[in-house]
């Protein structure tokens, strides 16, 4: 029997917006699914998809990475498949270097897989399908496939339905663990089932977050797969706060491990130094579906700190002599009579 865990998109480098230390957030929480595996006896972690936000790996983040599978060499066997984040181009990977340690092995039990391959894994044969592959490597016998693929029906990221044109061709005795989207989903009828990552990548994502441990063997010439989806505790959190009146704005905290995006009503007035305050709105002020731009945040400074102005007659020469053009000035006026409707100011 094939006994391991599963987890995939990890995303280095891909949080680096939201967090100073984003690497090394990212590297905690994927040494919980390693000590989850070490802890369980298990001896394999199986990662489809995705390590790398970009192509293009920082040697710091490469440096970091290296140490982390070095610290579980020859305890644990860590297999990953190339997701599409991973790819420049066919040869240009973000895994390259990686590649190449392992093959030499300057790393015994990192196995890393840029080009389709079966491989049998304790008498369960395992398709490696790294991106871009569509297609099993199952002929009569089926097999457990490690993908980074779409499958229609399945939630996306965003929370909507997929609908993809090219999903893996599969044998009927197969069975596949998908990377690529990020919330666990079984899909029972396709037998196919997403692993999810450990925590939230982008805002839209919603909890619980976690990984996956499974079990296969086979009968006879089919997959017999059993899985448990194990939730994680992340250590950060991409909060969507909607602010609908002024005193959700004290629901807020100045907390590292939270970030958050806010998504302002109408009639709202946005507190100036509210970025100063709570430097962990990092995913933007949104009105009206979109992102307020840093103009307009300057404007607020400016109005407020010439608090002797009138807003109402003197505000375009104001905001004239500071140089703002009329598309500025219009969107400032605009915001002005809004608030003061909204304060009852006539």
């Amino acid at each position: 029997m094939l006994e391991a865990v599963v987890a995939s998109d990890f995303h280095l480098c891909g949080l680096d917006k939201h967090f100073i230390d984003a690497d090394d957030r990212i590297l905690a929480e994927m040494d919980k699914v390693y000590q989850y595996a070490v802890k369980n006896g298990i001896k394999y972690v199986i990662m489809p998809g995705d390590l790398s936000d970009s192509p293009d790996m920082g040697w710091d983040t490469y440096s970091k990475l290296f140490l982390f599978f070095k610290k579980y060499d020859g305890i644990i066997h860590s297999i990953y498949i190339a997701g599409n984040h991973d790819f420049g181009d066919i040869e240009n990977t973000s895994m390259n270097f990686l590649h190449t340690l392992s093959k030499h092995k300057a790393l015994k039990t990192l196995s890393i897989y840029l080009k389709p391959e079966r491989v049998v894994l304790e008498g369960v044969p395992c398709n490696f399908l790294p991106f871009p592959c569509l297609k099993t490597l199952s002929k009569s016998e089926g097999a457990v496939n490690f993908a980074h693929v779409e499958y229609s029906g399945a939630i996306g990221d965003n929370g909507r339905t997929l609908k993809t044109k090219q999903e893996l061709e599969t044998h009927p005795n197969d069975f596949t663990v998908s990377g690529h989207i990020h919330q666990y989903q079984f899909l029972e009828k396709k037998r196919a089932v997403y692993c999810g990552n450990p925590f939230q990548k982008n805002f839209g994502e919603s909890l619980p977050k976690g990984f996956i441990h499974i079990k296969a063997k086979m009968k006879g010439k089919t997959v017999d797969f059993k899985h448990t989806f194990i939730e994680n505790k992340p250590n950060f959190t991409l909060v969507n706060l909607h602010i609908e009146d002024i005193n959700d704005f004290r629901k807020l905290k100045n907390d590292d491990s939270i970030r958050y995006k806010l998504h302002v009503a109408d009639g709202i007035v946005i507190p100036p130094d509210l970025l100063i305050q709570y430097p962990n709105i990092t995913g933007g002020i949104w009105l009206n579906g979109k992102k307020a731009s840093g103009a307009e945040h300057e404007i607020e400074e400016k109005v407020l700190a010439d608090s002797h102005i009138d807003l109402k007659t003197g505000l375009k020469d104001f905001l004239v002599s500071n140089g703002f053009d009329k598309s500025k000035i219009k969107a400032a006026r605009k915001e002005v009579q809004e608030a003061c409707n909204f304060l009852g100011v006539s």
